[in-house]
């Protein structure tokens, strides 16, 4: 075989293992999603109302895997809570129940975001 012809062979040769091993890898990746993919985010089944003893106005996420429990390791909140409120609002998501996230249909975790506002009112008598 003459020396040119060798020379290219091998060249397409390591094309192929490549384009192959990038392939295989691709194909174990964890499963994303992708354009055209339908994606619906977690949402709040039920859940009792958390007890707050003052005026808040704060946001939070969590995380919700495929079941509809929420991870509250993963919960964030922000706003301005006393410790007693923040404890709360954990009891709290941690008792509610989600619809978990859904890839094409499919239950997958997902992270929920939501909002709490809440104002005292006084009772006149």
């Amino acid at each position: 075989m003459p020396l040119p012809f060798r020379r290219v062979r091998a060249n397409c040769s390591m094309f192929l293992v490549a384009a192959l091993a990038g392939a295989c890898a691709h194909a174990a990746g964890p499963a994303t999603a992708v354009r055209g993919d339908r994606v619906d985010p977690p949402t709040m089944q039920r859940g009792p109302s958390p007890e707050i003893r003052g005026e808040i106005t704060a946001s939070y996420e969590v995380m919700v895997d495929a079941t509809g429990r929420a991870d509250v390791s993963t919960l964030r909140l922000n706003g301005t809570l006393s410790s007693n409120d923040r404890a709360a609002i954990e009891r709290w998501i941690a008792d509610a129940r989600f619809v978990p996230a859904r890839l094409n249909g499919h239950p997958v975790a997902g992270l929920y975001k939501g909002g709490l506002k809440t104002r005292v009112t006084r009772v006149r008598r």
